[in-house]
């Protein structure tokens, strides 16, 4: 008898401490470690305008956009990290990426691109030819930088375009937009 009601009382506490921990506060999220090929395929948009981005992202964004140097850079608008609010992708070919956590902006990372798509099956992935090297290279955030997984190296471009044709088929062509082109802020494109 005395067995029977200390098992229905350790099952009442363990009850009680489960359900305090599902009433917590979860303001101060913090970036967590995201597989992009299981999380972001299929949930986001390659459009940028779909995107949420609070206001502080948005005046950090347009600050790094007006401060770059080369007029021939070119960004892309993603979410990277998988927090729901788009990370900055800004260059020519190696491109740096940016993030708005907390209102603060760090960089977490490096890509080259020379056109990115996003997969529903493999997430990010960019084409990069440099030194007469055609490559297809899927990146990933681990929670603290970009890695990088080469798919298909070709030292041609009809190797390339065998090889590379399954892990696109199911990919959409980002949109990159012009330096000057703040469309995605809802700002009107300059003229």
């Amino acid at each position: 008898m005395k067995t029977g009601r200390t098992r229905t009382l350790l099952i009442v506490l363990t009850l009680i401490v489960i359900l305090a921990g599902c009433g917590k506060d979860n303001s101060q999220a913090t970036e967590v470690p995201v597989d992009l090929v299981s999380e972001i395929a299929g949930e986001i948009s390659s459009e940028a305008e779909t995107m949420a981005m609070d206001e502080t992202v948005q005046n950090n964004y347009r600050v790094l956009l007006d401060g770059a140097s080369d007029t021939d850079a070119v960004y892309y608008l993603v979410d990277i990290t998988g927090d729901g609010s788009p990370e900055l992708i800004v260059g020519t070919e190696m491109m740096n990426v940016y993030s708005c956590n907390q209102g603060a902006v760090t960089t977490i990372g490096s890509m080259t691109i020379n056109t990115a798509y996003l997969s529903q099956q493999y997430g990010f992935l960019a084409f990069i030819k440099k030194d007469d090297q055609y490559e297809l290279v899927q990146y990933k955030y681990n929670g603290e930088m970009i890695t990088e997984n080469i798919l298909v190296s070709a030292v041609s471009e009809s190797d390339y375009r065998d090889q590379a044709s399954r892990y696109l088929s199911d990919a959409r062509e980002m949109k990159a937009y012009a330096l000057d082109d703040r469309t995605p802020f809802g700002d009107e494109a300059a003229e």
